[in-house]
């Protein structure tokens, strides 16, 4: 319900917002004068720009709190009451609270009619300080605990609820290294890698004193949409029953596998693949000592002494494949029972313990993992149970990493060969470059460059202008500055054509002249090259041809540089400036009279 409280006695206002602002405003407008209700929203922003407004109440569980904390401002209303209104049985509710606002000149009755109905209520001051700092009595009434992390994982406010689980008398300041156990210093590290992709996932925390929670983040961002921290809400576990536990073992699960997979996906590089499931296992395990070893490919260790990595290290993949011979994972936990002839080196290098992981890709085995523990990990049951979920996530991830990489090497290739029928069909004349050769041959080449924008039709003739102007204030022959005016009109065509806007540019020096032409179309496929260059007239939609026009540049110029992709294509003309023979009167020219 909406209210307006009006003062005879003094012309101004009380606006109300809900059913319990209204019997607020009654006695406020009782202490100013007789008051009058009114339930129109729209009046109330209508008084306010007529500066007739002296008191706003509104609920902040209001659908229009926002609007009215706006009005406030708008108001200077520097005065401002938190007030918990009490449910019918007596009870104060959080969805109770609502805002008193006003200015100085009548705070004082509004104090007092605010203080005579027994209702709880703070006085909030609203400069220079954050939303924990006014509203910390609400915060540290809530049974809860409510933390405000940076972006380093520091913690800036905590309520009281949160400081007495942790048995200290002040959070602010302290890192999660001082709050948090091992495990959930990493889930944390791990839940900011999420929430700075917009990915949201409670999970289950353990304080250093063994008190769990479970923890529900949101994350804060900067205007210029940089992460910033956030804000957590944390619920306290019986620590002790079987179903914290088996929330902590599912929310640990849940996080491990679904950050791994985010990992995965993210990428087609082997290495960083081997590297994302190596941190992975580090978090799910420790600091522990393993190695990756992927048939053909160089092993990858961790935290393995250069004395181990030649005797133990190994060692650790014939063992692997003893033990590994019908089944994912194997755990040695016992090793004064195992009879393997390695064993008695694990003991030796100090480890209680080893794992042996297949990594595979469906029926496809791809290599192995080995892990050596220091000591002993609780719950190795279910850590097992993840390791081998890790071991069929890698191995698919990886198999699509070798499948690319394979492509892509297929593709070198084939731009290889490509470039050499190319420049022996052409006898050097023509050379398939990649982009970055491309880029560098440009930059080193000498002289100042002349650009102009390739956008339209009509540009196409100013192309040709400009390569004709430019050659002739050298003094260059006619027939090299015609040959090249055609050649720049031939490009400028294909570049409008296949992939505008684009740009053109010129150097000249004094062995060669060099026209560069880009455009950012969809570039020519590898295989399609010989046709699209060297083929008279070829088109085949929508596959770029140069046609007609490049066989005439080819003709003209001393050498062409192609470089085509997802970029667009790069095209680079070059004609070499023939030195012009003594003429015999030249002799005569500087002779006296």
């Amino acid at each position: 319900m909406q209210a307006l409280s009006k003062s005879n006695d003094s012309g101004k206002y009380i606006a109300a917002l809900g059913d319990k602002s209204e019997f607020l405003a009654l006695k406020v407008g009782t202490a100013l004068g007789e008051a009058k209700i009114c339930r129109d929203l729209q009046t109330v922003r209508e008084l306010s720009c007529e500066g007739e407004i002296v008191c706003l109440i509104f609920s902040l569980s209001d659908p229009d709190a926002a609007a009215c904390e706006e009005l406030a401002c708008q108001l200077a209303f520097d005065v401002r009451l938190l007030v918990c209104a009490p449910d019918e049985q007596g009870q104060e509710m959080p969805a109770d609270f609502f805002m008193v606002c006003t200015n100085l000149n009548f705070s004082k009755p509004v104090h007092t009619v605010v203080r005579d109905t027994s209702w709880h209520f703070w006085a909030l001051d609203q400069e220079g300080q954050s939303i924990y700092e006014k509203y910390r009595k609400v915060m540290n009434r809530v049974s809860d605990g409510i933390v405000r992390f940076n972006a380093g994982l520091q913690i800036t406010f905590a309520n009281k609820t949160f400081c007495r689980w942790c048995g200290i008398n002040k959070a602010a300041g302290m890192s999660v290294k001082d709050i948090f156990d091992e495990q959930s210093q990493m889930s944390l590290e791990m839940c900011v890698r999420h929430l700075r992709h917009g990915i949201i996932l409670p999970f289950t925390v353990i304080l250093k004193n063994e008190v769990m929670a479970f923890i529900d983040p949101i994350p804060r961002f900067r205007s210029d949409g940089e992460y910033d921290g956030m804000l957590a809400l944390l619920r306290l576990w019986d620590a002790d029953s079987e179903a914290a536990k088996m929330e902590y073992e599912a929310s640990r699960t849940t996080q491990y596998l679904f950050s791994l997979t985010s990992a995965l996906n993210a990428t087609f590089d082997f290495d960083e693949i081997i590297s994302e499931v190596v941190k992975a296992v580090l978090g799910l395990c420790g600091d522990v000592s393993l190695g990756v070893l992927i048939d053909g490919e160089a092993p990858v260790y961790h935290h393995v002494p250069e004395a181990e990595a030649s005797d133990l290290a190994r060692e650790m993949i014939p063992l692997c494949s003893r033990m590994l011979k019908d089944r994912n994972i194997s755990v040695l936990m016992d090793l004064d029972v195992e009879n393997d002839p390695l064993i008695p080196l694990i003991k030796k290098s100090g480890y209680v313990g080893a794992v042996c992981l297949d990594l595979h890709a469906t029926e496809e085995h791809l290599g192995y993992m080995w892990i050596l523990l220091p000591k002993k990990l609780e719950g190795m049951r279910e850590i097992s149970s993840i390791l081998i979920n890790t071991g069929a996530l890698a191995g698919i991830a990886l198999r699509n990493a070798l499948n690319v990489r394979a492509m892509l090497r297929e593709q070198r290739e084939r731009r290889c060969f490509y470039r050499d029928a190319l420049a022996a069909v052409t006898n050097n004349k023509l050379i398939l470059c990649e982009y970055d050769e491309f880029d560098r041959y440009w930059h080193e080449c000498q002289g100042e460059a002349t650009d102009l924008l390739l956008a339209e039709t009509c540009d196409v003739p100013q192309a040709r202008h400009l390569a004709a102007d430019l050659l002739s204030s050298r003094g260059l022959p006619e027939e090299l500055s015609f040959n090249m005016a055609t050649c720049a009109s031939e490009a400028a065509t294909n570049v409008i054509k296949y992939g505008s806007p684009g740009k053109m540019s010129i150097k000249i020096d004094d062995k060669r002249i060099r026209m560069r032409f880009d455009d950012k179309g969809k570039g020519i496929a590898v295989n399609k090259l010989p046709k699209a260059i060297l083929a008279s007239g070829y088109s085949e939609s929508p596959t770029p041809s140069l046609g007609l026009g490049f066989s005439l540049m080819l003709k003209l110029c001393t050498t062409l540089r192609i470089a085509t992709g997802h970029r667009g294509t790069f095209l680079l003309l070059e004609a070499d400036i023939e030195a012009r023979e003594a003429d015999l009167m030249d002799s005569f020219v500087n002779l006296p009279n």
